[in-house]
């Protein structure tokens, strides 16, 4: 089976402070992976080493089979920052300008960016994406990660700023994406650090523990 994600004995300092121990990781073909840990464990820097925004001090790692920061497999996943951050623009042009950045080239694009977002709870489409509240960011940042139907999926703590129902509904979202790959017979598979663990409550996944915290 093909590894999505693998981390190879990779570590992080920043300068005297180690961020991360060695990582020893791998995310297989449709498998969803719970990441935890405490707060300090390292969960984020790894997800960042991961997508290329940080160097490792130590060991290596490979992203849909490229090395860590290829910027070809980058555009064949999609990622959900712990605190998403927009232009002034409306939530309709931000999830097309993720898009556009992905390669997405397709005439029904404008209807699939809709029905995406009425997917993930949000019909004002035409609000300025930074007025809108902390909870529908986080839910307009799924949107963007999802728009270009991505391998991978990586969400670093996606449910912080949502209410019981919308945690549900991203439940709801991971299932339904990983049922229709399945049909398709494409590999799906996401990698979740996630505090609250309700969201992966009931879920069919395997999980990780990262528990070493330097002080």
């Amino acid at each position: 089976m093909a590894h999505r994600l693998t981390f190879s004995a990779i570590s992080k300092q920043f300068g005297k402070q180690t961020a991360l121990h060695p990582l020893t990781l791998s995310l297989e073909d449709g498998e969803i992976l719970g990441f935890l840990g405490p707060n300090g464990a390292g969960k984020t820097t790894a997800i960042h080493l991961a997508l290329g925004f940080l160097r490792p001090t130590s060991g290596s790692g490979s992203l849909l089979g490229k090395p860590f920061g290829d910027a070809e497999s980058r555009a064949r996943l999609g990622f959900v920052p712990d605190v998403p951050v927009f232009f002034s623009e409306s939530g309709f042009r931000s999830v097309e300008l993720a898009a556009r950045l992905n390669g997405v080239n397709d005439p029904r694009l404008a209807k699939d960016i809709r029905d995406l977002l009425a997917t993930v709870g949000l019909s004002n489409e035409r609000k300025d994406a930074r007025q809108y509240s902390r909870g529908m960011q986080q839910r307009l940042a799924l949107a963007q990660a999802l728009i270009n139907d991505p391998e991978l999926l990586i969400l670093d703590e996606p449910a912080a700023a949502l209410d019981p129902a919308g945690v549900l509904q991203v439940r709801e979202l991971l299932r339904n994406a990983r049922h229709a790959n399945a049909m398709t017979a494409r590999p799906f598979s996401a990698l979740i650090n996630s505090t609250p663990r309700s969201l992966l409550k009931g879920m069919s996944l395997r999980k990780a523990i990262n528990s070493v915290i330097e002080r």
